[in-house]
């Protein structure tokens, strides 16, 4: 669980994790490691810290050795999960301290039926758009997600 969480601003998303403690308050300062909370499905989201796109490897890889907002159990979400976080208004979350580009292309765990070891779905959390790339040369961005139920 969060050391703490608070309301976004945003419909069923909240502001969570672990407070530096420099300024009174939430994830009001840089140092605070804010992730948010989808109230309605029970998952927290992070953005993985990456100047540029990365290999599908390298972002599934990058998710599960996060220790970020007091957990280490982090992971790449799956194309369900991206696209429920675009239903539930994901992009309505941004903040100083969630700061993920969400309109790009963001890798999911899904595979593609046909060839699952090769291409994987990606999803625009912004806007809805999904695509199939390949994994091993088509590079794109990361959100990571972990499971918080019960809030």
């Amino acid at each position: 669980m969060f050391a703490a969480a608070n309301d976004c601003g945003a419909d069923g998303w909240r502001a969570a994790g672990v407070d530096s403690g420099t300024t009174p308050g939430f994830c009001n300062d840089a140092d605070d490691q804010c992730a948010v909370l989808d109230a309605i499905t029970g998952t927290a989201w992070a953005a993985l810290p990456a100047a540029a796109p990365l290999l599908w490897q390298d972002a599934a890889a990058g998710c599960d050795a996060l220790a970020f907002a007091g957990a280490d159990d982090w992971r790449l979400p799956t194309q369900k999960e991206l696209m429920t976080a675009y239903v539930h208004g994901i992009r309505a979350a941004q903040s100083p301290f969630f700061v993920a580009d969400l309109t790009r292309g963001m890798w999911s765990a899904t595979g593609s039926s046909l060839k699952p070891r090769y291409v994987a779905w990606r999803v625009q959390p912004a806007t809805g758009g999904v695509g199939l790339k390949g994994k091993k040369k088509a590079e794109a961005y990361a959100l990571c997600v972990r499971d918080v139920r019960p809030l």
